[in-house]
């Protein structure tokens, strides 16, 4: 994968203890509502010439874990040594950041309630 981006989640422990054998459900539902909300502003930020690389963009879930990214091959050149569109996808990627908690948190209180 040229540009992609993995997922980690600190005090999982503390979900396991807090929602007993439910965890598992809030927590996958809400990684691939991250990796979607990424993937939808990842391809609005990604340049277009002829598309291609718009199009190019795979996810792929796991037990617990994601990946997320873009597989052509030039993707990593256009990301860091394109003059416009330098960055893109890091820039997606802080986007997204600030949405990450409130997405597991919203999940793992839907399932308190």
């Amino acid at each position: 994968m040229s540009t992609a981006i993995s997922l980690e989640i600190e005090g999982i422990e503390e979900v396991q203890e807090l929602l007993g054998r439910n965890w598992k459900t809030p927590i996958q539902t809400a990684i691939k509502k991250t990796i979607f909300t990424l993937e939808r502003v990842a391809v609005q930020n990604t340049p277009v010439v002829t598309g291609t690389l718009r199009r190019s963009y795979q996810h792929e879930f796991g037990d617990m874990e994601a990946e997320f990214g873009n597989y052509r091959e030039y993707a990593t050149s256009v990301e860091y040594t394109s003059r416009r569109n330098k960055g893109y996808f890091r820039k997606s990627v802080k986007e997204v950041d600030g949405k990450v908690q409130g997405i597991f948190e919203k999940e793992i209180e839907l399932l308190i309630k």
